[in-house]
């Protein structure tokens, strides 16, 4: 065999070397791409699993009915579909090892598909539970302004009640009939009927 030949071959050996080495890199680098798309997946998973949910439903304990409605939600969210999410990580990591690609990446479409579902449910859940929060503290603020108002003026009255004439007796009924707008806000704050409270901070 002459040099040519020799050159030759070993030229046409270091080819194949380079390529096989090519495609091994490649195939190295599509693994490496997958694995961080499902270390974000699995990222935004842990979000959604720490969101406070748990947190906002023990203020809500008292509202039996609303609350039991939220907790079997929330039972769902964490013991079902988290686990789903879970196993589809898992099986993707088995896909990746197994250099399945392109099973791998139709999994990983899934997941975020999944995934997206999964947020929209946990953030619509944590707004129900925070808006009925929220609105308590809320109509608990303007009640209690409303309230110190009302004494002021009760106050002025009563110092002043000489002065008012023959209308003292009408406005003590008035004062009376706000009195008791008072109780029953306090009475369905108690019963944690958030129905009516709105109705009734609007008649104070």
């Amino acid at each position: 065999m002459d040099k040519q030949s020799i050159y030759l071959i070993s030229a046409g050996v270091v080819f194949i070397l380079f390529v096989i080495f090519l495609i091994i890199l490649l195939k190295k680098k599509r693994v490496i791409n997958l694995q961080k798309q499902v270390q974000e997946l699995e990222r935004q998973r842990n979000l959604i699993v720490s969101t406070p949910i748990a947190a906002e439903l023990v203020k809500n304990e008292k509202l039996e009915s609303k609350y039991e409605e939220w907790k079997e939600r929330y039972r769902v969210i964490k013991e079902n579909r988290f686990q789903v999410i879970t196993d589809m990580l898992l099986e993707i990591d088995g896909l990746i090892d197994a250099n399945d690609i392109k099973s791998a990446k139709q999994k990983i479409m899934e997941l975020e598909m999944e995934i997206y579902k999964l947020r929209v449910s946990t953030d619509n859940l944590l707004d129900e539970i925070r808006e009925v929060t929220m609105s308590e503290e809320r109509n608990r603020a303007i009640v209690t302004k409303l309230k110190s108002k009302f004494r002021d003026l009760e106050r002025t009255f009563t110092t002043n009640q000489a002065s008012y004439g023959d209308i003292d007796k009408y406005i003590e009924l008035q004062f009376e009939n706000i009195e008791k707008r008072f109780q029953e806000f306090e009475t369905i704050m108690e019963n944690n009927n958030y129905s009516e409270i709105v109705s009734s901070v609007k008649v104070l």
